[in-house]
């Protein structure tokens, strides 16, 4: 049996006012609130957009949500002051920690208690207002998933909330608010996305059609993303990261991430490292530890990519793939490190441990990966 869900609606435009008025009108939305990035809320579309959509009879509120990882505390705040509110839209603009912590609010304020009661617990977040989803960033693919990620503010922990009432309503891919991102950090979110599209490709829950959508997305920002690196403002190449980026959204919704993600947890917490780096940090030694135990599932990928030579045997084109995705770094000029986040050879332990209270993703992962293999690739990164 396979199964491959869609919850979300997907529509591409370049104009953000033209793309939000379209919805907004579609569903005859009056009340709506917009969260944007604190930066992006200074973009002109932005104030175009609100222009546009504040039609007489329509109220429309703008709110720049500061930078950093959404916390339950602030979604718990948030919550707070927009419940009762009468709100029939909500309207996300920026990165992937605007987008949960829109999804998170939008949820809660239809649903009883705090949000940690719904973290971890099992509880689904069963209502929602509506939402549309605009990401900034091609990375996340969190403008069509199901979950929203938080971090638990007593306890430090990250740990998702779950339900119909986190689902977006729409997705809007615009490119026009991508074009002014620093290159670093379009590149950290596109690797993101590329190794969501691996990861997903290789999981025990992938079939053929969450692989239809993880090959396509591999591809498109396999190719995209260096385009992108070298002229920023390419509208075009950034359209195809942004459909790559949710195409890849799409696949992990279906058959979930693996080991790198899991990996990327603790630098995470612990030295604020932004996640699309991390994961693209541990990506290849993680990809190296699955070969190692079995899985050549990455064959398939590398004979995909135009113009490689393969040589036919699973297990050396897998590795031949792990050396292509080496390479790609310098390719995007990508070449961060964990040295470049105050890393030293005393947290590996720290490090290590937390990396692997990460069980959805460890779950998924194509093999076995233990804390032995976690504490091995820390080692080998920090030369110790």
């Amino acid at each position: 049996m396979q199964y491959f869900h869609v919850k979300t609606d997907v529509l591409m435009e370049r104009d953000l006012a033209a793309g939000v008025v379209h919805l907004l009108d579609k569903e005859g939305s009056r009340n709506v609130l917009v969260f944007a990035d604190e930066h992006v809320a200074q973009h002109p579309a932005v104030a175009k957009m609100l222009s546009a959509a504040g039609e007489p009879g329509r109220k429309i509120e703008l709110r720049s949500i500061p930078s950093g990882e959404p916390t339950t505390g602030l979604v718990n705040e948030l919550a707070g002051i927009y419940r009762g509110r009468g709100l029939d839209m909500f309207v996300a603009i920026g990165g992937g920690s605007v987008l949960d912590l829109a999804k998170a609010v939008s949820a809660l304020i239809e649903n009883e208690g705090v949000i940690e009661d719904y973290q971890g617990t099992g509880r689904q977040l069963t209502a929602g207002v509506k939402k549309i989803c605009v990401p900034t960033t091609a990375g996340t693919g969190c403008e069509i998933s199901g979950a929203a990620v938080l971090i638990n503010t007593r306890s430090a922990f990250k740990r998702g909330v779950v339900g119909p009432g986190v689902v977006p309503t729409y997705a809007l891919l615009c490119a026009e608010l991508g074009a002014s991102l620093p290159v670093d950090l379009t590149v950290g979110c596109g690797m993101d996305a590329i190794v969501h599209a691996v990861e997903s490709y290789v999981s025990p829950k992938a079939n053929e059609l969450t692989r239809l959508f993880s090959r396509e997305a591999f591809l498109r920002l396999y190719e995209a993303l260096p385009k992108v690196a070298e002229e920023p403002g390419n509208l075009q190449c950034r359209e195809e990261m942004l459909l790559g980026s949710c195409l890849a959204g799409y696949a992990i919704d279906n058959a979930s991430t693996g080991a790198a993600h899991g990996m990327s947890y603790g630098p995470g917490i612990h030295f604020h490292v932004p996640h699309g780096f991390a994961v693209a940090i541990f990506f290849p030694d993680t990809m190296e530890v699955n070969i190692r135990n079995g899985c050549h599932a990455y064959a398939e990928l590398f004979r995909s990519v135009p113009g490689v030579r393969a040589c036919g045997d699973d297990r050396q084109d897998a590795l031949a793939f792990v050396r292509l995705m080496r390479e790609y770094g310098p390719i995007v000029r990508y070449g961060k490190t964990l040295f470049d986040y105050g890393v030293k050879g005393g947290d590996i332990d720290l490090l290590a441990k937390a990396s692997m209270q990460n069980t959805v993703a460890y779950a998924t992962n194509p093999g076995p990966f233990t804390i032995e293999d976690s504490y091995a690739i820390y080692h080998k990164l920090l030369g110790v």
